[in-house]
């Protein structure tokens, strides 16, 4: 009896055995040729990446002025500042051999300013859903946005500030369908047609001399990577 029980025992374990899924070996075919790889190396439909752009301009002024203003597009990978046209993040061109779209979901960034002026004076960022132009005068009207920061600077020589945040570009955009709009998909050699921004800039008692002001300027993107392209073709 024992006996008989045992080797019922092996059968339910060899059963088993034989009903595991094997998707992770499986064959998947790949290109007009049929290929077969296995799954496991396979790329996977869509991948995720942080990367990390660092603004190189460190000099900024706007000479007889009293307002100064720069901005950042905030879910465009390929070319985050539009004033440079500086391109895309360093290792985008790595996944851009693989996939052919992509979509932002998350935006960090982090805003060192020192003052070279002989005045103090207050800086601001703030996340805005329209272009507010390469050099925009109205600061005074969209560093009141609700989702704006402030800060206050010394004159030469004192403290300067640090601005850090992050955005949920889907809560910021107000779409539920942000992840399935067509129009925050790029394509990998461009950027979306709907345009989300970072405008940064500082407001002056005084006209801006040549001195200006010195900056640091870090930003971070968490990158869709969709649309595999078909690398057997």
């Amino acid at each position: 009896m024992k006996r008989a029980q045992r080797k019922n025992n092996k059968k339910r374990v060899h059963n088993k055995k034989s009903r595991r899924p094997q998707s992770y070996n499986e064959a998947v075919p790949l290109g007009p040729g049929n290929v077969r790889v296995p799954k496991s190396m396979a790329l996977p439909t869509t991948m995720t990446a942080w990367l990390t752009y660092d603004d190189t301009t460190i000099l900024r002024t706007n000479v007889a002025n009293t307002v100064l203003g720069w901005r950042y597009r905030m879910n465009s990978a390929f070319d985050p500042d539009p004033l440079l046209g500086s391109g895309a993040l360093p290792g985008f061109a790595e996944y851009a051999t693989m996939f052919i779209a992509y979509r932002v979901i998350n935006f960090e960034y982090s805003i060192s300013i020192s003052n070279n002026e002989l005045f103090p004076m207050p800086i601001f960022v703030v996340p805005l859903n329209t272009d507010p132009g390469a050099n925009p005068l109205n600061g005074y009207t969209l560093a009141a946005n609700p989702k704006g920061y402030t800060r206050i600077i010394s004159s030469v020589g004192g403290p300067g500030a640090t601005i850090r945040g992050r955005v949920n570009l889907a809560n910021f955009y107000g779409l539920r369908g942000y992840n399935l709009d067509d129009d925050l998909n790029a394509p990998i050699n461009g950027s979306p047609l709907a345009l989300l921004y970072l405008l940064v800039g500082a407001f002056a008692p005084s006209p801006f001399t040549s001195s200006g002001l010195i900056t640091r300027v870090r930003l971070r993107y968490q990158v869709v990577f969709n649309r595999r392209r078909n690398l057997a073709a």
